[in-house]
C-alpha cells in the first residue's frame, strides 16, 4: 500500500473537501494521512513512510518566511533528505511565483515562446516602487500602459492584503494608493472573467462576474476592492454605483473556449512545474468593434495565477486529486463520472 500525506490547514481541508480522503480511505492500494500543519516535524513525516505529499503549508507561501526556522524548515529538510517522495507541489517551484512581478514575467515569457503567442497574453504591467507620481506615470508610458489601471500588491500570496486592489483612472489617483505595487493595464472584458482550475492534466472552468467595461477618460477617484469578492461564484454585480455602471458596451456575450483553455493550462503547467493552480482569464475586447466588422475580437488575457486554490464548486475534486496522486505513484486510476 502507498501512503500520501495531506499537509495543509484544517480550513483548507474543509474547503477543498479533502478531509474525507483521510477519514474514509476506501481503497486498499492507497491511504491518505492528515498532518497537523501547525506542529509538523520531520520525524512525523518519517514515521508514516510516505510515498507522496499534497501540501499547502501557509509558511511556504509567506514572503516573510525564511529557509531557517518556522514551520517550513522541517518540511524542506525532509524533502531534501527524501528525494523519492513525490511532492505536490514542490516549494522550489512555488516560491518564484510568490512575487507578482516574477509571476507575470514567467507567464508572459512562457506564452511568448509557445504556440499561443497570438491568442493569449498577459496584459501590460510594471512595478511602481514609490509615490513619485511623475516617475510612475513615466514608467507606465515606457511599457505602453494607459489609464485605467489595476494596482495590485507586489506579493501575490501569503499576506492578508494580497487580494486588496485599486482601480486607478487618472494620474491624480496614483497619489492615493499604497506602494510598492504592481500596476497592470485594465482591459475591457465584458464584465466577465473565467476561472480556470487545474488538477494535473484536468482543467475546469467557471464563469464569474467582473468589472464592467470602462472608457479611458475619467476624473473619478480610485476604487478599492477585494478581488476575491468581485469574482465570487455567487456575485452578480461589481459595486455598480462606485464603478460607474460601465461606460462602454461591446457587443455579444463572451463564451469560454474550452480547448484553448486546456492548452493554456498545459503550456503553463509544463513551464511552472505545478499541478495545482488556478488562472483568471479575460477576453481582451477591442476598443473599436468596427475593426472586426461590428463584432468584438479579442485575445485572451491572463490577469492572475493562484497556487492551490480552494476548488469550490469543482465536482469530485477530491477524486481528481486522488487520481493525480495515483498517476504520480503509477497506481490504477479511479473511474470518475464526468458531470454533464
Amino acid at each position: 500500500m502507498k501512503v500520501a500525506g495531506l499537509i495543509m490547514s484544517k480550513r483548507k481541508l474543509r474547503l477543498t473537501g479533502l478531509e474525507r480522503l483521510a477519514s474514509q480511505n476506501r481503497h486498499a492500494d492507497l491511504r491518505f494521512v492528515e498532518f497537523e500543519v501547525e506542529s509538523i516535524s520531520g520525524q512525523d513525516l518519517l514515521d508514516q513512510k510516505l510515498d507522496a505529499i499534497v501540501q499547502k503549508i501557509p509558511a511556504i507561501v509567506s514572503p516573510a518566511e525564511t529557509q531557517k526556522g518556522g514551520i517550513a524548515a522541517p518540511f524542506m529538510e525532509f524533502l531534501e533528505a527524501n528525494k523519492g517522495v513525490v511532492c505536490i507541489d514542490p516549494p522550489k517551484f512555488i516560491r518564484p511565483l510568490l512575487d507578482r512581478s516574477s509571476q507575470f514575467n514567467l507567464m508572459r515569457d512562457c506564452l511568448r515562446r509557445s504556440d499561443l503567442s497570438d491568442r493569449v497574453c498577459v496584459p501590460n504591467f510594471c512595478n511602481l516602487h514609490s509615490n513619485d507620481t511623475d516617475a510612475n506615470f513615466e514608467r507606465m508610458r515606457e511599457v505602453h500602459m494607459r489609464f485605467p489601471i489595476i494596482c495590485k500588491p507586489s506579493s501575490a500570496h501569503g499576506i492578508e492584503t494580497a487580494h486588496k486592489m485599486a482601480l486607478v483612472f487618472n494620474k491624480e489617483g496614483l497619489t492615493q494608493i499604497d506602494y510598492p505595487c504592481l500596476a497592470q493595464q485594465f482591459v475591457n472584458h465584458g464584465g466577465k472573467l473565467f476561472k480556470l482550475f487545474v488538477v494535473g492534466t484536468k482543467t475546469f472552468t467557471q464563469k464569474r462576474s467582473s468589472i464592467a467595461n470602462l472608457s479611458q477618460l475619467s476624473t473619478r477617484p480610485p476604487v478599492f476592492f477585494d478581488s476575491k469578492k468581485v469574482s465570487k461564484n455567487d456575485c452578480t454585480t461589481f459595486d455598480a454605483e462606485n464603478i460607474g455602471h460601465g461606460d462602454v458596451e461591446l457587443g455579444a456575450e463572451v463564451v469560454a473556449d474550452e480547448p484553448l483553455f486546456h492548452r493554456i493550462a498545459t503550456v503553463l503547467r509544463e513551464s511552472i512545474h505545478l499541478d495545482l493552480f488556478g488562472l483568471d482569464l479575460i477576453a481582451c475586447l477591442e476598443d473599436d468593434p468596427s475593426e472586426s466588422h461590428g463584432s468584438p475580437s479579442y485575445r485572451w488575457g491572463i490577469i492572475d495565477l493562484n497556487i492551490f486554490p480552494d476548488y469550490i464548486g469543482i465536482p469530485n475534486f477530491p477524486e481528481y486529486l486522488e487520481n493525480l496522486v495515483r498517476q504520480k505513484l503509477s497506481l490504477p486510476l479511479l473511474d470518475i463520472p464526468e458531470k454533464k
